[in-house]
Formats: structure tokens, sequence, C-alpha cells
């Protein structure tokens, strides 16, 4: 893509209503990030449907915009389906994409493995490490030999080779063997980080029996009191405090707690919380990772 840009780059996110986290979100990737990076780049300036003054549909209005742009950046963070639709539509038309997301936006199955740029609202040096990244694609995508890909486009290119006979099905043999290997080094590292998670999780109880063996040197036995405190990071965020004899009764009444949240979709499974226990230690983990560990490790625990 060495030709000289002349079409505005389509800006593809959550927009929301005035006031809210979703629009102030949208406004400071727009004007606050992109917006500037594009002016450096000498690049028309990127645009969001909203900014848009083209007469029709909103619908077609999108589509058009993505079929122009040379290429589209995308914010999932949020999980908002009608991001997701636009998204299938640039990788439909082969379009470069640029995705961002929050840290808190686990990616669905069909796209986890495209690469993605983290950034966290309000936080100067997330923002600033976006923008290095942001710079960084927008660099690839403007070199000569740069080829964009997507699941639709790579699923293209097995198709073309499959109509090249036998060497084609050779071909085929070898990617697939590729990608079954890059999965398996993926599942390496989901297990490190439940394995670490796991010896997170057990040093925090070590620490809680050690705080007992001493509460009940210095206070009489029936007196004895542990405060626990969980932080749910949701929107708004939930702190709840309760006193439990019995660590392994925390363990089972925060999963309640957090299963019933989900359930009448207070939060999303990926969401953050924070536990501290009664010597001032705390651990994090997203909702659903505490309740797999708590639920398929107890003996570890």
């Amino acid at each position: 893509m060495a030709d000289k840009i002349e079409k505005n780059c389509f800006v593809i996110s959550p927009i929301g209503d005035p006031n809210t986290p979703e629009r102030s979100r949208a406004d400071l990737l727009l004007n606050h990030m992109l917006k500037p990076i594009f002016k450096e780049f000498k690049l028309p300036p990127p645009i969001r449907v909203d900014e848009s003054d083209k007469p029709g549909s909103i619908t077609h209005d999108i589509v058009e915009s993505i079929m122009e742009a040379p290429f589209c950046i995308v914010d999932v963070a949020g999980k908002n389906p009608n991001v997701f639709y636009e998204l299938a539509i640039a990788h439909g038309l082969g379009k470069p994409t640029i995705i961002l997301t929050d840290e808190y936006t686990k990616p669905p199955f069909d796209i986890k493995d495209l690469k993605y740029i983290k950034f966290k609202t309000g936080d100067y040096e997330s923002g600033k490490e976006a923008e290095k990244k942001i710079k960084n694609q927008i660099s690839m995508i403007l070199n000569s030999k740069f080829k964009p890909k997507s699941p639709i486009t790579e699923v293209f290119k097995f198709q073309n080779i499959k109509e090249q006979g036998d060497n084609g099905e050779i071909l085929i043999e070898i990617l697939g063997s590729i990608k079954s290997l890059s999965s398996n080094v993926e599942n390496m590292d989901q297990k490190a980080e439940m394995d670490r998670a796991k010896i997170t999780l057990e040093e925090l109880w070590h620490n809680v029996k050690k705080t007992k063996e001493l509460q009940k040197r210095r206070i009489p036995e029936g007196n004895q009191i542990d405060e626990y405190r969980l932080t749910v990071k949701g929107d708004p965020e939930i702190e709840l405090v309760f006193v439990i004899s019995n660590e392994g009764e925390v363990r089972y009444k925060v999963v309640e707690i957090l299963e019933d949240l989900i359930s009448h979709n207070n939060i999303h499974q990926d969401t953050e919380i924070e536990l501290k226990n009664p010597t001032g230690m705390s651990v994090g983990y997203t909702a659903q990772l505490y309740i797999d560990l708590v639920k398929g490790s107890k003996e570890n625990l």
C-alpha cells in the first residue's frame, strides 16, 4: 500500500450516548489519539460513522465507508455486537485492520488469534504505549510489501491452494501442522498462566494460615475474627466485606457471589476481581478464572 492515501481511514468502535464511559473512550481514541497520529503521518483524518455527512441509511454509510477506507481501526472493548459485525465486513473485504481493546475484554474464540493493542482509558502510560504500537502498525500497512491477513483471507488462500492438485494438498497439510503447533504453544501459555494463578492463590491461603496461628497465640478462643474483602471491578465497582472463620468457606462464598453476579449479567466472566485476606495480602483474577481454580483444583488450594 505504497500509493498515496487520499481516502479517510474508518474507525469502528462503540460510540454510546453522550456523557457515558463508551462515548468518553470513543472520543478519547478518535480525537486525542488517532487524529494526531494521522496528522503526523500526513494522512487524511480518520472518521467515525457519527461524523459522516453522507445521506441515506447508517448501515449503508458504514459499509460504504469500510469499502472506501484504505484500512480500518477497530476498538472491540466491551464486545459491542455492532463492532464485530463491522469488523467482519472489513475482513470480508480484505481490509487491513488495527484492532484495539481494553484490559478487561477477552476476545471471542473466532478472533482470539488476532493481534490486539490494549490501552486503559485514562491511563497516560497505557495510552502512550498504545500510540507507539498503532504507529508501528500503520507504518507496516503503508509498506508496499504489506499484505493484509484475516480469517477470511486465510480461507481463500486454502481454496486457491486446493486448486493446485496434489501439491496443494501437501501445502495444506504443512500449513495445518503449523497451525496445530501454534495452537499447542498457545495452550501451553494458558496452562502456564493457570499454574501461576494456582501458586499465587496457594500463597494467599498459606499466608492466612500463618496469620491464624499468630492470632491463636494472641486472641482468646472464640474471639477470633477474620475479615476478608472482595472487590469486583465491574461497572459500577462492587466491594464486599465479610467475616468467616474457615478459609475454605471463603473460597466457596466468593464463587457463590461471582456466579450469582454473572448469572444476572451484573458482571462479565472476564471482569477483574481482587481478594484481600486478613493479613492485607491481595491477589487479582478474572471472575471466571477464580471460579475455575476453586471448582477445578480443590486439592491444590
